[in-house]
């Protein structure tokens, strides 16, 4: 999804240099390229004059910054043929349904429902919250990013409650504090657990149940799952009804509706070469991928230059993937990063988050409170987000893009091509491209707006669920989950019918 202006010549040139540019992709000399890089860009916007070469650096956009208005249930108009909503709704995909219904998401802008981890979800301050945890959790770091996420019951730290841990020597079970397990249970880390019926340890120790986009549950010793509204189940994932996509810098990659990937464009670093399995979200850098499994494991595949498909083992929630780099949401909310780190890019901050995008050589997060915070490469004020509460996030080459919970749009950072100016305030999700932005409005049409040298910023017609911004090309997802591309196709990456 990104993509350093080193690597090539600029795009309006790019068709005379093709050769060049996968040459200087494979070559030895890349790690000293990004010190250069560093050194002219003060020098850049001086010399594009002289030589014809744009200032702003190209970047792209993944599908991590398009988890919102993926969901679309049945919801009946309330007007009629006249297709106005009252005050206390809101259209999601040409449809009304109430602000106040995590079902479809909380406040006026998102149609994404809300998603509670062993419990039910509630609106508060037009956010996502914990409404009632299940019989045995509780919410003890009072976090909706991981819903209720203690089991009080054998949690040996909140035996019975939240602060509440047993002695060194004791087991946790039945929310009591006792010196071995009863027979029917196995110690698992130092808790007594069923493994026949316990979601976080089902069949054996340490193999929890997904719970991303749905409320799954232990019966039998398999994970059994309900699903949100517009997900639905394939294998032990809830996958979204339309899949999803993700465009990079020259290839693109989607999750059909069988949860399998597929992708198309260049395959340099095979970057086309996705792993088998079940998937729930996808994310493509400049020229590699991450993927988050049915069990929340990551797999990544394409160019590892600085280890950036070498993501820590563990349980996500979310992935992005940048130019070198990748980070991604564990399920306590915590973000780590892999990767290219000369502007800080791969050291995120230590606080929880609810959702991530990583740009050029930047990323900004959305906390749980609604507030935005970017670190990396302060290129053009980039890392200094608006004050407000935001429901979600997209980080472009040098600038960025957010949805207020009311669903209008605000962007900061560079505006060369005129990406900070939307041509209408309220969407339903954005995605930040290489000097351009795209977004889908609440009437479920695409809107593009900066950089358009090659119909990148032209969108087609048409009703769409989601969209994503590359280099200089885009892809979306229409109502019925059929992809279509956009833009330059000099490397098949932006074909009509994608596969």
């Amino acid at each position: 999804m990104l993509w350093r202006e080193n690597r090539a010549t600029s795009r309006g040139k790019r068709s005379n240099f093709q050769r060049m540019k996968r040459d200087i992709r494979t070559s030895p000399l890349l790690a000293t390229s990004r010190l250069l890089l560093s050194i002219a860009a003060a020098l850049l916007p001086a010399c594009g004059a002289l030589l014809g070469v744009d200032a702003d650096r190209p970047l792209g956009q993944d599908a991590g910054d398009a988890l919102d208005a993926q969901d679309v249930d049945s919801a009946e108009r309330s007007d009629g043929a006249s297709g106005v909503c009252s005050e206390a709704q809101k259209r999601c995909q040409a449809l009304c349904v109430s602000v106040s219904d995590p079902q479809h998401g909380c406040g006026a802008a998102s149609c994404n429902p809300c998603s509670i981890a062993h419990g039910s979800p509630a609106c508060v301050a037009n956010a996502c919250a914990v409404g009632q945890c299940a019989t045995g959790y509780n919410d003890c770091n009072a976090s909706a990013a991981d819903g209720c996420e203690t089991d009080t019951s054998n949690d040996p730290a909140h035996c019975g409650g939240c602060g509440t841990p047993c002695g060194a020597s004791l087991v946790c079970s039945s929310g009591a504090c006792i010196a071995s397990c009863p027979t029917g249970t196995s110690t698992c880390n130092r808790a007594c657990v069923d493994t026949t019926k316990d979601a976080n340890h089902c069949g054996s120790c340490d193999h929890p149940c997904p719970t991303a986009n749905g409320v799954a549950t232990c019966v039998a010793s398999q994970c059994k799952l309900a699903c949100n509204d517009g997900f639905h189940a394939v294998g032990e994932a809830c996958v979204s009804d339309y899949g999803s996509i993700s465009a990079g810098a020259d290839h693109a990659c989607r999750i059909k509706t069988d949860g399998t990937i597929v992708c198309w464009g260049w395959d340099g670093n095979s970057a086309l070469k996705a792993p088998t399995g079940i998937f729930q979200q996808i994310a493509a850098g400049n020229y590699h991928t991450c993927a988050i499994r049915q069990d929340g494991s990551m797999a990544c595949w394409g160019q590892d230059l600085y280890g950036e498909t070498s993501m820590p083992a563990g349980a996500y929630r979310q992935v992005s993937a940048g130019d070198g780099y990748t980070c991604g949401i564990l399920q306590d909310g915590h973000v780590v990063c892999k990767g290219y780190d000369g502007h800080g890019e791969s050291s995120p901050p230590t606080d929880t988050f609810q959702q991530i995008s990583c740009g050029f050589d930047h990323s900004c997060g959305v906390h749980p409170d609604g507030t935005v915070a970017c670190w990396g490469y302060n290129f053009s004020g980039e890392l200094s987000p608006p004050p407000g509460t935001f429901q979600q996030v997209a980080a472009g080459n040098n600038h960025s893009c957010g949805l207020h919970p009311d669903s209008t749009v605000v962007c900061w950072g560079n505006d060369g091509f005129g990406e900070l100016s939307p041509p209408t305030p309220n969407f339903l999700q954005v995605s930040a491209g290489a000097g351009y932005v795209c977004g889908v409005k609440p009437d479920a049409t695409l809107a593009c707006w900066g950089r358009n040298d090659v119909s990148q910023a032209s969108p087609p017609p048409g009703n769409f669920q989601q969209v994503s911004a590359g280099l200089d090309f885009a892809c979306a997802l229409r109502q019925d989950g059929s992809p279509t591309c956009w833009g330059n196709p000099s490397d098949g990456q932006a074909p009509a019918n994608p596969p």
